[in-house]
């Protein structure tokens, strides 16, 4: 699953994209995948579903626009990345359609799916018309550019001081995955993350306003978060960081038991949720209120048994959370191919931590 509405979980399988009732957990419709190794559903807006189709065959990959209330089929669109790879992330807002690809950025119209503009970046971001691009330069470092959401015209450039003389990228395995990292707050400031600093930046000139030093800011990509003028940074010590974005300050930390996942904030109760795996151990939700309070923990479903995915989302006062039993087939092929059998569908409420619902799927 990888989105969901007020009424309905979207939630993909090597066959269909399955549309699921929330409320009872059965089927209101489903998008067969032909040919291809998986169907995911990206974003949900204005009754438009719209998802990604990974072809089998080692193409690139294509968006859908699927009507919300049936599935049935608006347009389609082929993502041609510079990178052979899948489309990462997709975002709707009026009438265009910005997605992220495998080192690629890509504006469509939303009524028809044309490309309007498209760019080589990775970890792309989107603030007051301006799009702030991660690129990876011949150099050998890394540069944030801001370009005009509406035809990708350069604005400014913010290149990432260097730490004891060495680029960025410098200790990663090359251009593909740059070791700098962004985002935008409420307020109009850009933390870019640059080998375990986290920067401030003016975005209406890509001027520097701050640093957070030796704190040892987690480098991958989705360690940084943001709500209400404050950024969350996960560092390599299983530490969430609290930042205030206008001045830099650490008003509080919290120390997790476990590796950081993934940070929601539900914003209307002011309530973190941090999700946190331990190892080869279970994977958890903490509680953490915004004063950095832990307020309870709970551990989310797990199978009996490896190889397993798993997935967990929280909208609407829920964790909706799919748990996939894999199967490794040798059989007809050198490699081993691992596949999905049975899935399973879950709703449980925040508020009591209760069980509301559970669907088994098998694909």
């Amino acid at each position: 699953m990888q989105v969901a509405d007020a009424t309905t979980a979207y939630v993909q399988t090597p066959k269909a994209l399955l549309a699921i009732d929330v409320e009872s957990g059965q089927e209101r419709w489903h998008v067969e995948a032909q040919d291809t190794w998986w169907i995911y559903a990206d974003a949900v807006s204005n009754g438009i579903v719209y998802a990604t189709v990974s072809p089998g065959n080692g193409g690139d990959p294509s968006l859908l626009a699927l009507e919300a209330a049936n599935g049935k089929q608006i347009w389609k669109t082929t993502i041609a990345p510079l990178d052979r790879g899948g489309v990462q992330d997709v975002e709707v807002e009026g009438d265009r359609v910005f997605v992220r690809a495998e080192n690629n950025f890509f504006v469509l119209q939303a009524r028809d799916g044309k490309v309007l503009w498209s760019s080589y970046a990775t970890s792309p971001i989107r603030a007051g018309g301006v799009v702030f691009l991660t690129r990876w330069r011949k150099t050998g470092d890394s540069i944030i550019d801001a370009v005009q959401e509406k035809d990708g015209k350069l604005l400014w450039s913010f290149h990432p001081p260097t730490v004891d003389g060495e680029p960025q990228h410098a200790i990663t395995a090359g251009p593909e995955d740059p070791l700098v990292h962004s985002i935008i707050t409420s307020d109009g400031i850009l933390g870019v993350e640059s080998q375990g600093i986290l920067y401030g930046v003016n975005t209406k000139n890509g001027s520097l306003l701050w640093n957070v030093a030796k704190k040892d800011i987690d480098y991958h990509p989705g360690s940084l978060f943001t709500a209400n003028g404050i950024i969350y940074a996960q560092s390599m010590d299983d530490t969430l960081l609290a930042i205030e974005a206008k001045s830099g300050t650490i008003p509080w930390s919290v120390h997790v038991d476990g590796g950081m996942g993934g940070v929601t904030l539900d914003s209307t109760g002011g309530i973190l949720f941090v999700t946190v795996s331990s190892g080869l151990g279970p994977e958890y939700v903490e509680a953490v209120r915004a004063n950095g309070k832990v307020l309870w923990k709970m551990q989310l479903q797990q199978t009996v048994g490896s190889p397993y995915w798993s997935y967990y989302q929280i909208a609407d006062g829920r964790i909706y959370q799919v748990v996939a039993r894999a199967v490794t087939d040798i059989k007809g092929s050198d490699i081993p191919l691992t596949y999905y059998k049975q899935m399973n569908l879950s709703a449980t409420k925040i508020g009591d931590r209760t069980a509301l619902w559970s669907k088994l799927i098998s694909v």
